[in-house]
């Protein structure tokens, strides 16, 4: 009895087991087949934003917009196009310049807007319960001067007559079919129309942070945060108007410059715009990183080469332009809005006699904005700090081209001193002529050492 209790046991239990291990494969299988959900990269840039803006250097600054002490906005914009496409980062580029625009339009837009708003109602209805017949007087009225239209631009009609009848067609087939006339029973409609301006300076706008979202479709959205103060605008007045002639401030000692971006260099793909530091002496600086594109996927190295080249001249220009922005930007921006909703319904009278009513409802919504930033100044000191050449991590296919820009107080200083140059007046030894011809090889002396540059 044991043993066939056992024998029982064992016979029960086996399929049992398997079907729980078949349950477990299927639904294992059910869920390795199910599709990823999708993650929207601009909810995970808005979400980066709260995590930014809820601790450490972020929080800090929402505290003191609160307190009324500086301006923070934030935005982002999409990459256009998918990293298949071979312009990817020069799109990825333009990304970050959209989103900086549409922070600078807000920034605009808080500091002085002037807005227009209109609203209109309209209201009809005809509750007479009568539709008129159709009104051939009118449309032969009508008819008889868009025929006379159409005779005038189509000389040719007569010639496209005769050569239906030819192919056995009735030209009259292809007559002016009246139109159905209308007759309106009801309408309500309402739209509201608005319009922003806002114009003023851009300068000392300084973009902190950036953020770059991407999922597995390869969708990428880049999000900026910008900042503007009191300080921040008198730095860049500061740089514009008084010569490089600024202050050191000995309690803020930095590392040299060239130190910070290179220990980074890992990090430079993901930095964009400008940033204020302090230099190793105490100066403040401004560092600007520009960025772009190498689309040549050639064999032809020197092509490779002379495209690379130019891309790096792309990069220093957008930095350059960024400093000038940052210096004196200046920008207007216009927002257009219409909205609203209009409910229809008329009857449509037909030639023959036929009745068709008719009822249609539609919303409006249409969004229009333009805006336009120039800066006009004249700097000196410019210079690359750190160049670099790097793939993208996730598309190595796609070859990044950067540049690091500097302007220092001591930079600008210099370069002046340089461009002012005025010669000492000292009276010329004459050279000695050395006699008789032979091989020779001849050397100047330096006479210099590297700390003399």
């Amino acid at each position: 009895m044991m043993v066939s209790c056992v024998l029982a046991m064992g016979v029960v239990g086996y399929p049992l087991g398997g079907m729980a291990s078949e349950s477990q494969a299927d639904a294992e299988m059910e869920a390795a087949s199910a599709p990823d959900p999708y993650v929207d990269p601009a909810m995970e840039v808005e979400a980066a934003f709260n995590r930014f803006f809820s601790e450490g250097f972020g929080k800090s600054l929402q505290q003191r917009m609160a307190a009324g002490e500086l301006y923070v906005g934030k935005t982002w914009a999409e990459v256009q196009v998918a990293p298949q496409n071979s312009q990817w980062p020069k799109y990825r580029v333009m990304a970050y310049e959209s989103a900086l625009s549409d922070a600078e339009n807000g920034y605009l837009m808080s500091l002085s807007a002037k807005i227009k708003s209109e609203k209109v109602r309209s209201y009809f209805a005809d509750n007479s319960g009568e539709v008129p017949d159709f009104d051939d007087s009118l449309w032969r009225d009508q008819n008889k001067v868009a025929r006379i239209i159409d005779k005038m631009l189509t000389l040719t009609e007569g010639r496209l007559d005769k050569a239906l009848e030819e192919l056995g067609i009735d030209p009259e087939e292809y007559g002016k079919t009246p139109k159905s006339q209308r007759h309106d029973l009801f309408k309500d409609a309402l739209t509201k129309s608005s319009v922003k301006e806002a114009m003023g300076s851009l300068a000392g706008l300084v973009p902190v942070q950036t953020f770059e979202a991407q999922n597995k479709s390869g969708e990428h959205v880049i999000g900026v945060v910008v900042v503007a103060s009191q300080k921040m605008r008198q730095f860049a007045h500061e740089i514009g108007t008084r010569r490089g002639k600024l202050t050191a401030n000995e309690a803020k000692k930095g590392r040299p410059v060239h130190d910070v971006v290179a220990g980074d260099a890992a990090l430079l793909i993901d930095q964009f715009g400008i940033r204020r530091l302090y230099d190793e002496h105490g100066y403040p600086v401004l560092i600007s990183y520009g960025q772009w594109g190498n689309a040549y996927r050639g064999d032809n190295k020197r092509q490779a080469r002379r495209q690379r080249a130019a891309a790096l001249d792309q990069a220093r220009m957008q930095a350059d332009q960024q400093i000038a922005m940052f210096v004196a930007g200046k920008a207007m921006v216009t927002e257009e809005s219409t909205v609203g909703q209009i409910v229809e319904q008329y009857v449509d009278v037909h030639k023959d006699g036929y009745k068709e009513e008719q009822e249609v409802s539609r919303i409006v919504d249409e969004l229009n904005k333009r805006s336009r930033a120039k800066a006009n100044v004249r700097l000196s000191g410019l210079a690359d700090v750190y160049s670099w050449t790097q793939p993208h991590p996730v598309y190595p296919e796609h070859e990044l081209i950067g540049v690091v820009r500097l302007w220092s107080p001591l930079n600008e200083q210099n370069m002046r001193n340089l461009k002012n140059f005025q010669p000492k007046q000292e009276a010329a030894s004459k050279p000695q002529v050395k006699s008789g011809g032979m091989n020779d090889l001849h050397q100047g002396k330096s006479y210099m050492r590297a700390d003399d540059f």
